[in-house]
This record gives structure tokens, sequence and C-alpha cells, in this order.
């Protein structure tokens, strides 16, 4: 897969697991649209989602689908790259990178990673819009003027992410049906390696005070 479609479909993911999160600057933002309430920014109900991924101009799109199970919290994500997928347990807060053809899957502490609708957000209406065919509010993370939009529905399904002028990703087909769990499981006979989140580096000591009698 080209390294453009590849770096596309991580911010992609990246965008999905931290779309609530609090952005870190402000800015002069349009005003909102008179709305006092807040998105729902996870489904409420089993859904499955085929994406259209965007990369830098003029390079191909891609597809990617995610599925979601709300009754165990947990998320698939199948990017473009074959024999590979992602599992997101909001439960247990891990991750696992799922390898086929190796019969492999890495999985990771995601405890650190800001879940989707973060509690520290906060959204400001801009306005509704439709994708494929379905209705969408479209809100900004603390209206922070570099902040994504970001298109849910009304159950919590994320439809578009538009950044920088442009939309990165975008929803072409929307199912709502019961999720096998199946389909969220790591198979019994993979091999399975768990990696700890790396700990931040230690603050330097302050430097030692010069004392003179």
């Amino acid at each position: 897969m080209p390294s453009r479609l590849a770096a596309a479909c991580l911010i992609a993911l990246a965008l999905l697991a931290a779309a609530g999160a609090r952005a870190d600057e402000h800015d002069d933002a349009p005003k909102a649209t008179a709305d006092a309430g807040q998105p729902t920014t996870t489904p409420t109900r089993d859904v499955d989602i085929t994406y259209r991924l965007t990369a830098a101009a003029g390079a191909a799109a891609a597809e990617q689908r995610v599925r979601w199970q709300v009754a165990t919290g947990r998320q698939r994500i199948d990017p473009p790259t074959p024999g590979l997928h992602i599992i997101v347990d909001a439960r247990t807060h891990r991750l696992a990178s799922v390898r086929d053809a190796e019969r492999l899957a890495l999985e990771i502490d995601a405890a650190g990673i800001e879940p989707m609708g973060g509690g520290a957000a906060h959204y400001l209406r801009r306005g509704d819009d439709s994708v494929a065919g379905i209705a969408c509010a479209v809100w900004q993370a603390d209206g922070a003027k570099a902040a994504p939009l970001l298109c849910f529905t009304g159950d919590g399904v994320l439809l578009r992410v538009a950044a920088a002028g442009r939309i990165v990703i975008e929803a072409v087909h929307v199912t709502y049906a019961p999720s096998d769990p199946a389909d969220f499981d790591i198979p019994a006979d993979y091999r399975r390696i768990v990696r700890a989140q790396a700990a931040p580096a230690p603050a330097p000591a302050p430097a030692p005070q010069e004392t003179r009698p």
C-alpha cells in the first residue's frame, strides 16, 4: 500500500479514536448554532460502517470498515491492508492488532488514549447535514478554529470528518444490525503478545542551587 495511503489510514484511525478530545489551541471561531446540547459520540446500537479515506490531494482514496458491538463496548476496524484488523475494547482499555497471516495478536494498554467523545471535550454545533443519505449534525470540539468538523448522527455514529477544508473520512455505507460476537474475538489459536504502554520519560532533576557562606 502506498505510503501516502498508509498515512491517511493512520490519520483516520487517530481521528476516530480522538474525535472527542479537547483541542489544545483556541482561536476566534464562528458563532455556533444555538444549541445547548452535546452530541452522542459513540453508537448506541450495533452498526457496520464503510468509510472512504482520502489521502493528500491527487492520491487515491481507500475504504475502511468499522463495526461496533455496543453490548461489549468493542469496536473492530478493518483498514485497507488485507489480513489485518484492529479491535478496541473500551471496557478493558485494550487495543489489539490482529494479523491473520502470522496468526498473531499484538495487544497494548490503551488506557492513556482519550476515548472517542472524551469527557473533557465540549462541542459547539455548526449546523446540519446529510451523509450517505443519513441526517447528521456538524460539531466542532471546543469551537477551536483548527479542530476538525465532525458529523454525528443522533445515535452516535460518526459519518464524516473534515479538517483543513477537506473531507478526511466519510461514510459511504451504513448498516444497523446485531453484530456477530465472533468478529470481535481474537481466535483462540492465535499467539498473543501483550505490551504495556510506554511510561513517560521522567522530568529532569532541577539543577543544584549554588550556596554561598
